[in-house]
């Protein structure tokens, strides 16, 4: 059999072409895949790799968890007994605290019973006072009462303070007016003689309004929320206070240890 060298070799070429063309078009693109495949795979496998090393740590600290949590249970549970006791012993002294309270507050009930009893009357006798006076000066009302009125006003403007000045001169700016009040009418003579002296003694010029009010005994000027004047419940705020200065004095003389013994005694 002859062998036809050119054939042969037309043959050789063919094949290290389609050799060549495959390694070109298909082994390198198989290889880049299977590569690619490996990769992903060894990826997968550390990470799978890290995720149990990961548990067996986490399961590692549970169980140092779980035994350092059994080497205290005792202890915890020692603690929370002495804190129970100690709240206990807490309650039990609030208790005894509010017996004592109760107990003293008992004692006491009718000596602020009588205490209450004599400022109601004081005060009811001072408001007595002050409502008769209010009275009187609406029934008395004439023209000297009403200069007399107008005078002490005027005298009690012209001796205010710098602060108590500012401060009324403020609260008239901030309202755009000044109100005076008395139990009655003002001549006009007189509303111009007192808005002149208000506006020159606060050093403004807003609006100067009369009214009349009953509850008012005097002159009283209102500004900003402020007040000012002379009133007679000036005279009943003092007769308060010294009232509540008499009770109170008798209060301390009344629980000195000598004179609850003598009351005591007698």
């Amino acid at each position: 059999m002859l062998i036809d060298w050119y054939t042969v070799a037309a043959q050789a070429v063919n094949f290290l072409i389609l050799v060549a063309l495959l390694k070109i078009f298909l082994f390198d693109r198989v290889v880049k895949v299977m590569d690619k495949r490996q990769q992903s795979i060894d990826d997968r496998l550390r990470e799978a790799e890290e995720g149990r090393e990961r548990a067996e740590e986490l399961q590692q600290k549970l169980e140092q968890e779980k035994q350092r949590l059994e080497r205290n249970r005792d202890e915890q549970l020692q603690k929370a007994k002495q804190e129970a006791d100690a709240r206990r012993e807490e309650l039990l002294e609030q208790a005894r605290e509010e017996v004592r309270h109760e107990r003293e507050s008992w004692q006491a009930s009718l000596e602020r019973e009588r205490e209450n009893l004599d400022r109601e009357l004081a005060s009811a006798l001072a408001r007595g006072v002050l409502d008769v006076s209010g009275k009187a000066l609406r029934d008395l009302a004439d023209e000297d009462l009403l200069s007399r009125i107008t005078e002490r006003f005027l005298k009690e403007l012209e001796e205010i303070g710098e602060n108590e000045r500012k401060t009324l001169a403020k609260g008239a700016e901030e309202d755009h007016r000044i109100e005076i009040a008395t139990p009655f009418e003002l001549p006009a003579e007189s509303q111009k003689r007192v808005s002149k002296a208000v506006a020159d003694k606060l050093q403004t010029d807003v609006e100067t309004v009369f009214e009349q009010s009953p509850e008012t005994f005097g002159m009283i000027l209102s500004a900003g929320g402020r007040r000012f004047g002379w009133d007679l419940h000036r005279y009943f705020e003092q007769l308060s206070k010294k009232v509540d200065g008499l009770l109170a004095s008798r209060m301390r003389d009344t629980q000195q240890p000598g004179n609850e013994g003598d009351d005591a005694d007698g």
